[in-house]
């Protein structure tokens, strides 16, 4: 009962040695921080391209807008310029046809003016002016009405 005085031999226990390279070593734990910068760097650059992208894409849609707005208003004013047109001559021979009526002696006087103000306040067209007076005397302090009308 007893135990097994035998001695036995056994494996004489070796160290275990570990050689690496301080290198290679440093390079490796180098290389977390290096990798985790790269990341970095490429999020942001992928960033900076969404942004760009972005941009142009709402300029691109401010410039369709623009031009969509910019041609329907010039076609609106272009219609509008045709009625208030057509309405300011009708209003002026209306006016001319009262006066006649209330008087016979309406005088109506057009002029068509063509010069370098003109083209600057109302465009490159022509400012038609029509006056027309009511009496026989063209003073101012007589109790003359006028009526201007100006047409492009």
């Amino acid at each position: 009962m007893g135990r097994n005085n035998k001695k036995t031999k056994r494996a004489p226990k070796r160290k275990l040695v570990i050689n690496f390279d301080k290198e290679a070593r440093k390079e490796y734990l180098l290389g977390f921080s290096k990798r985790k910068k790269q990341r970095r760097e490429n999020a942001l650059e992928q960033l900076k391209e969404q942004a760009k992208a972005e941009r142009r894409k709402a300029l691109q849609e401010q410039r369709e807008a623009f031009h969509a707005s910019r041609f329907s208003k010039r076609a609106e004013e272009e219609e509008d310029d045709e009625n208030s047109d057509s309405e300011e001559e009708k209003e002026a021979e209306n006016v001319v046809s009262e006066l006649s009526q209330v008087s016979g002696k309406a005088k109506t006087v057009t002029e068509e003016i063509n010069d370098e103000f003109s083209r600057k306040a109302f465009g490159n067209s022509t400012v038609k002016i029509t006056t027309t007076t009511l009496g026989e005397s063209d003073d101012e302090g007589s109790d003359a009405e006028t009526s201007t009308s100006k047409g492009w």
